[in-house]
């Protein structure tokens, strides 16, 4: 089974990350995720939408996923300097090795261009 870590612009797409907690649950896939990665997810969702949405997005996703699936919280991490184009990413690769993941599923072509060498890539776009 595959080890697979969702950066949060996947978290965001309600599409990719409802087909991924799909293969999940039927054990195609073994995924992983950080707080903090959701924490992102939760405020692109605040900036595009309304306050009132927002409020339901993140209660939907705090009730029905982060609950639901708490194997998949990458919990004891360190965070650190990966030499990143945009060091906000670099939770995000600290996670994910931490969780020793297969690929890392991102939109972030920066990201994926830093990151080559250490990760293999899904490329949804």
């Amino acid at each position: 089974m595959f080890k697979v870590f969702l950066d949060a612009n996947v978290l965001y797409s309600n599409a990719v990350r409802s087909l991924f907690i799909w293969l999940h649950i039927n054990r195609a896939v073994h995924l992983f995720w950080s707080q903090k990665v959701w924490e992102e997810a939760f405020l692109a969702f605040d900036r595009n939408n309304s306050d009132k949405l927002a409020e339901r997005f993140r209660a939907s996703m705090m009730n029905n996923v982060l609950t639901l699936y708490p194997e998949c919280l990458v919990r004891d991490y360190r965070e650190s300097d990966h030499g990143l184009c945009d060091k906000k990413d670099n939770h995000v690769v600290s996670a994910a090795l931490s969780a020793k993941v297969d690929f890392l599923l991102t939109f972030d072509h920066k990201l994926i261009a830093d990151c080559r060498d250490r990760f293999f890539f899904l490329r949804v776009s």
